[in-house]
């Protein structure tokens, strides 16, 4: 079992050590792996040898902010210049 820093997930940060386990070995190896996860180990599992998941504690799981597309409002204010008028003519006149 790979064991990972908790800061860095990414399965190009993985620590030195033994193959990551394949999907059948974690699937035989699946009530041991959910105890291991719950005392604070993660176990990195591969598809064909590449890492595709990691089994581990939610307790080091990072937490995904939600953004809104308000964050988004004036972002593209400057795309087009100061007169979006002829622009949005413009494009218009694209689909006509």
């Amino acid at each position: 079992m790979y064991m990972i820093d908790s800061d860095s997930p990414d399965p190009a940060m993985l620590s030195t050590g033994p193959d990551p386990l394949s999907v059948a070995q974690a699937r035989e190896q699946f009530p041991s792996l959910l105890e291991a996860a719950e005392s604070g180990t993660e176990t990195v599992i591969a598809r064909r040898g590449r890492p595709v998941a990691v089994l581990g504690p939610l307790s080091m799981r990072r937490s995904r902010k939600t953004v809104g597309l308000d964050s988004l409002i004036g972002s593209g204010a400057k795309l087009w210049g100061t007169d979006i008028a002829s622009h949005v003519d413009q494009q218009r006149g694209e689909w006509t």
